[in-house]
């Protein structure tokens, strides 16, 4: 600390600059760095959430649909997805309050979904989830250029702080004296120091970051293919209505 103090005390005008600037950028990575931490975090356990309630229909995951209809302060990505699959799916049937009723409750169709509205789900659902995404990776953007910045800033300064001590010498009549040009020389790479630390802990959280935000679209792709998957051999009002062979031969007797 007392090696900093001094390279700051050693430095001049512009160098003295450079250090402020790097404080500067680093309260504001911090601040991007902190609220996207915790966004990223609630994200997870909102679909989490989501997910284990999904693993509860073994063989219905739309199903979840209905539940987060009737549960409307549920809140997170894939609960945006399954919304707009919701939505899609009802424009595209077109339900009867009891079909509706019998959609939500039981995720039972009104009739088999065609694989041309299977796909249109399916692009809705990938729309919304490029939606997400781009919330997700908002601020993502900001960390990145902070740190690139602050190593070139902190490089800016130190060649300042060389040339002005090389400046220096020659205006002293080329006779270097390390007493003299040691205290510049210091301030002068006080600004490397400075954007490195800056930047080296900025790229370990940013591949943090980075990793989580992948994980949550891998999440949304694994959530749309679960549910479009599901809709294709959902159980159908129809089906569900149509007598058997057996039962024709039992009705018969």
């Amino acid at each position: 600390m007392e090696t900093a103090l001094f390279a700051f005390q050693a430095s001049d005008l512009f160098g003295r600059g450079i250090v402020f600037a790097l404080v500067g950028l680093s309260s504001l990575f911090y601040g991007f760095l902190i609220h996207k931490f915790f966004y990223l975090n609630e994200c997870k356990k909102r679909d989490d959430t989501i997910l284990n309630r999904m693993a509860q229909f073994t063989t219905e995951a739309h199903q979840i649909l209905g539940e987060l209809e009737r549960d409307r302060q549920t809140t997170g990505p894939l609960v945006c997805l399954a919304k707009v699959a919701a939505n899609t799916l009802q424009n595209l049937l077109h339900p009867t309050p009891q079909e509706r009723y019998a959609l939500f409750s039981d995720g039972t169709l009104p009739r088999p979904l065609s694989p041309q509205e299977i796909e249109s789900i399916q692009v809705a659902m990938d729309n919304e989830a490029s939606r997400q995404t781009a919330a997700l990776e908002e601020d993502l953007h900001n960390i990145a250029t902070i740190i690139t910045l602050a190593p070139l800033l902190g490089l800016l300064g130190t060649v300042w702080g060389v040339m002005a001590t090389f400046v220096g010498i020659v205006m002293n009549g080329g006779r270097p004296d390390i007493q003299a040009i040691a205290p510049g020389i210091a301030g002068a790479l006080l600004t490397t120091v400075a954007g490195l630390l800056l930047a080296i802990p900025g790229v370990l959280f940013n591949n943090c970051l980075q990793k989580s935000v992948q994980d949550r679209e891998t999440i949304m792709e694994d959530f749309t293919a679960a549910i479009t998957s599901s809709l294709q051999t959902a159980k159908t009002a129809k089906a569900a209505t149509t007598p058997t062979p057996q039962d024709d031969g039992n009705a018969q007797a």
